[in-house]
C-alpha cells in the first residue's frame, strides 16, 4: 500500500507510516536507466552530450501523453517499495491539476489499465496539509517550488470556490537571486563547471542556488531584522571556491512573493485574503485556523511577513494573530504524511477506486468519490 506525492519534489512511502522513505526529483533522463538522485541524472545526461533531461509531473508534459509518468510511478511502486499488484496507490497530485478533470479522468484511466496497483485515489495537498496538522478545517497557503495555492478546507473537504494560485513561488525567488549573484562565482564552482551542456549547466546552477537560498536567505519582517544581517555573507564550496552574498541578496529575492513587480501577478498575501474572503460569514464570525506551508514557507521570518502584509488588507488579521490562528509546518512532506494517515483510515476504504468501478460506473464514480 503505496503514498506517492507528486510536484517538483517526488515523495514515495508506505500508507500508515508518518514519514516518506523514499525521495527524489521529478526530472527525469531519457533513453537511460530510471535515476532517482539529481547528480546521477545530469551526469548521466552529460555523459550523453545532448539535452534529454525534462520535468516529468507538470502540466504539460501529463498533456503530452502519460505514458512516461505511469511508468515512473510503476517503477516506484514496484521497484523501490516493493508492493504488488494488489496494493491501493494514493496518489498526491497538486492542487491546481484537481481543476483539471480531463486530465484526472484520464490519469485515473491509464493508471488502473497499466495493472501495477489495484485501487488508486488522487488526493488534495490542502486537505493533506490539514489533516497533518492536526485539524480538519483551515485555509491552507501551500507555497512551493513552481506554484503558490490558497485553498479552504472545511470538514475535510476543500472549498473549490477558494482554490487560488500563482506562479509566485519558490522558483521566482531562486530566479531572482541567480541575477544578484556574481555569475562568474557560481560558475567557477566544481559542480557547476563539470557540465559542459549549457542546459544542463543551468540545471546545477539552479539546484546550486537553491542550496544558497535556504542556508543564507531570508525573509525581512522590519527594517531593524535587516539592520541586523547586514554585512554579506561568503560561502565556502568543498572544492575551496567561494560565493558572496551581498546584504541585499539575503532579503530582496523574497519580495517578490510580497511585492511582486508588474506583470508578475498577486502577491502571496492577496492570495491569503482573497481566499479568506470567500469563506462562509458564519465560519469568518470564529478564529479561521491558518496553516502555512511548502517548503518556501520554511523561509525564516516567513510567517511574521504574511501576517504583517495580510494585516494591511484585512483588519481581521490582528484578532486573528492575537487568537493564534495561524500555523507554519515544519517539515515539507506534511502533504505526504497527511494523505498517509487519511489512507489509512477504516473510514477511507469506501473511497477507493478499482478499475471495476470505472467500468461499471464511468468518470461517474470520480465526481462521486473525487471530484465534488
Amino acid at each position: 500500500m503505496a503514498v506517492v506525492e507528486v510536484g517538483w519534489t517526488i515523495r514515495a512511502g508506505y500508507i500508515g507510516d508518518a514519514r516518506c522513505t523514499r525521495q527524489s526529483s521529478s526530472i527525469c533522463f531519457h533513453d537511460g536507466p530510471m535515476e532517482t538522485s539529481f547528480p546521477s541524472i545530469l551526469m548521466a545526461a552529460e555523459a550523453t552530450g545532448v539535452d534529454i533531461i525534462q520535468s516529468v509531473w507538470t502540466i504539460c508534459s501529463l498533456e503530452r501523453g502519460m505514458n512516461q509518468n505511469v511508468e515512473q510511478l510503476e517503477y516506484i511502486m514496484g521497484n523501490k517499495l516493493q508492493c504488488s499488484k494488489d496494493d491501493p496507490l494514493m496518489l498526491v497530485l497538486p492542487e491546481a491539476w484537481h481543476e483539471r478533470t480531463d486530465l484526472v479522468r484520464e490519469l485515473f484511466r491509464v493508471v488502473l489499465e497499466a495493472g501495477f496497483t489495484s485501487a488508486l485515489y488522487c488526493c488534495r495537498p490542502s486537505v493533506a496539509w490539514t489533516l497533518a496538522s492536526g485539524r480538519t478545517s483551515a485555509v491552507v497557503l501551500d507555497v512551493g517550488h513552481n506554484q503558490a495555492t490558497t485553498t479552504a478546507v472545511l470538514d475535510g473537504y476543500a472549498l473549490r470556490n477558494t482554490v487560488a494560485s500563482s506562479s509566485l513561488a519558490g522558483r521566482s525567488v531562486t530566479g531572482r537571486l541567480i541575477e544578484m549573484l556574481d555569475r562568474e562565482q557560481l560558475e567557477s564552482l566544481e559542480s557547476i563547471k563539470r557540465y559542459r551542456v549549457p542546459s544542463i549547466r543551468n540545471w546545477a546552477l539552479d539546484d546550486m542556488v537553491n542550496d544558497i537560498k535556504r542556508m543564507a536567505c531570508f525573509v525581512r519582517v522590519g527594517h531593524s531584522n535587516f539592520s541586523l544581517k547586514e554585512e554579506p555573507l561568503v560561502l565556502r564550496a568543498p572544492d575551496g571556491n567561494s560565493v558572496t552574498v551581498s546584504a541585499s541578496a539575503r532579503t530582496e529575492p523574497y519580495e517578490m512573493l510580497f511585492s511582486p513587480p508588474t506583470g508578475f501577478g498577486v502577491s502571496l498575501a492577496e492570495l491569503l485574503v482573497s481566499c479568506k474572503k470567500r469563506l462562509d460569514p458564519e465560519w469568518l464570525q470564529q478564529a479561521v485556523p491558518h496553516v502555512f506551508c511548502g517548503g518556501t514557507s520554511q523561509a525564516p521570518g516567513f510567517c511574521d511577513r504574511i501576517i504583517k502584509e495580510a494585516q494591511k488588507k484585512d483588519s481581521c488579521y490582528f484578532r486573528y494573530e492575537k487568537e493564534g490562528s495561524f500555523h507554519v509546518f515544519g517539515a515539507v512532506d506534511g502533504a505526504w504524511t497527511g494523505a498517509s494517515l487519511a489512507a489509512a483510515s477504516s473510514s477511507f476504504a469506501s473511497l477507493w477506486v478499482t478499475r471495476a468501478d470505472l467500468e461499471e460506473e464511468g468518470d461517474s464514480v470520480l465526481y462521486r468519490k473525487l471530484l465534488y
